[in-house]
């Protein structure tokens, strides 16, 4: 049974975009910022980027699997299928590609009411 705002209906209430809208801030600027963090460790600390380098390999594979999670989110929110977030594998490029796809969440249909007949 479909029930609004469940991972199998296409329909979302507003609440339930803005929801997650802030959801996607939060998963996408963390992830961003831990890639850029590593980056700039990876850059300026030789010696820690080398020692490390196995826990920092761990830890951006489980940030780009947050990243992904959010663009899910994203995808949702603008009415489209969560496959549209793998397009998160090509970084900042799929980020782009996601924020110019149209907005379709205003062309969701509303959700069917089963009624059943009552027996008295």
């Amino acid at each position: 049974m479909h029930r609004p705002g469940s991972m199998n209906s296409h329909y979302y209430p507003l609440e339930e975009k803005a929801r997650l809208r802030a959801l996607v801030n939060y998963k996408v600027g963390i992830a961003i910022m831990s890639w850029l963090a590593a980056l700039w460790l990876y850059a300026n600390e030789p010696l820690m980027s080398s020692r490390f380098a196995f826990p920092i390999l761990i830890a951006q594979c489980f940030m780009t699997g947050i990243y992904i999670w959010g663009l899910m989110d994203y995808a949702r929110s603008k009415g489209y299928s969560l496959y549209w977030a793998l397009v998160g594998f090509l970084p900042l490029v799929g980020l782009f590609i996601l924020i110019v796809l149209p907005d379709r969440w205003g062309e969701q249909p509303e959700p069917k009411m089963k009624v059943s007949k009552a027996s008295w």
